[in-house]
């Protein structure tokens, strides 16, 4: 099996659990969904619910990636400005 040329980041992982209709196998609109990497989660009723979750956590996740990649530059430059100096 070929592998995706990008893994996908684990840090965009949702668990989305279901609730059963009257009948077994009937399914309705409702649940609960949880962000895996922070633990958070909702219940939802609609699939509006659901999706505001999704967007409101990968909003947060995308801000934090961003936060850390500018981190990561700003230390890697002043690393390199210490080994130039030496």
């Amino acid at each position: 099996m070929a592998r995706p040329p990008h893994p996908l980041p684990a840090n965009r992982v949702f668990l989305i659990q279901l609730r059963a209709g009257k009948g077994e196998s009937e399914i309705r609109h409702g649940g609960r969904i949880e962000h895996l990497s922070s633990g958070q989660a909702a219940r939802f009723d609609r699939e509006d619910e659901l999706w505001a979750f999704i967007d409101g956590t990968l909003t947060e996740v995308i801000a934090n990636d961003r936060r850390d990649r500018s981190r990561q530059c700003a230390s890697r430059s002043r690393n390199q400005e210490i080994e130039s100096r030496k």
